[in-house]
């Protein structure tokens, strides 16, 4: 069971009051995505995930927080534009600003990206889709050599996906490849099956979602 509750924040740009909907509780059912998109329920709350300014569209968990640079950020040409993109659907906008105000942190900016793009899977939108997933996938790559560990292997391993759904199967390959030999990965039984099964994928240039049950079930 999902529950939210409102909460009223000022925001530390602009100090316009916003009722927001935030989380209170919910699980998980069933098998996370390849790319460690949650499963049900969970997925179903990205909409609260972030909360958006009505007034100057600055995007935070908290309103009240302001992040590095956050005022020159919004008021710049790129944010503005983000800002007047009807084409891309709510939540993934939010997201995609989310990016432009973290792009000094490539991995948080990355992941803001790809969940941008899992909102437009949900909108029937994929060529939006696929585009926030090359955004994504330019800038974990630029993060590369991964170190061997368990939280580098994640990281990788998450790329993998993000390249094969971006149709970029070479690439994936490449780092899956890679994976294989990282001692983070074949000590972890699910992250090696995933890793094999990533490949099979790719060789058969198969760029739809899938979820981690699948690659176990391969095994």
């Amino acid at each position: 069971m999902t529950t939210y509750f409102s909460e009223t924040q000022i925001c530390c740009i602009c100090g316009s009051e916003n009722e927001c909907s935030m989380l209170g509780s919910t699980n998980t059912m069933g098998s996370p995505d390849l790319d460690l998109r949650p499963p049900p329920m969970e997925r179903e709350t990205m909409h609260v995930w972030f909360q958006e300014c009505h007034s100057c569209h600055y995007v935070s968990v908290d309103l009240a927080q302001e992040s590095e640079n956050a005022k020159s950020i919004v008021d710049s040409e790129p944010y503005q534009a983000m800002i007047s993109r009807s084409e891309i659907p709510e939540i993934a906008r939010r997201f995609a600003l989310c990016a432009l105000l973290n792009a000094h942190d490539r991995e948080i900016a990355a992941t803001a990206l790809l969940r941008a793009a899992w909102s437009c899977d949900d909108a029937d939108a994929d060529e939006l889709a696929k585009s926030f997933r090359n955004q994504s996938a330019d800038l974990l790559v630029k993060m590369q050599p991964f170190e061997d560990s368990e939280e580098q292997a994640t990281l990788a391993t998450t790329l993998v996906d993000v390249l094969r759904r971006a149709e970029r199967f070479e690439e994936a390959s490449k780092i899956a490849n890679l994976l294989l030999k990282f001692k983070a990965v074949k000590r972890t039984p699910v992250m090696l099956a995933v890793v094999n099964y990533q490949l099979s994928l790719c060789d058969s240039q198969t760029a739809e979602r899938r979820q981690v049950q699948d690659a176990i079930e391969a095994a």
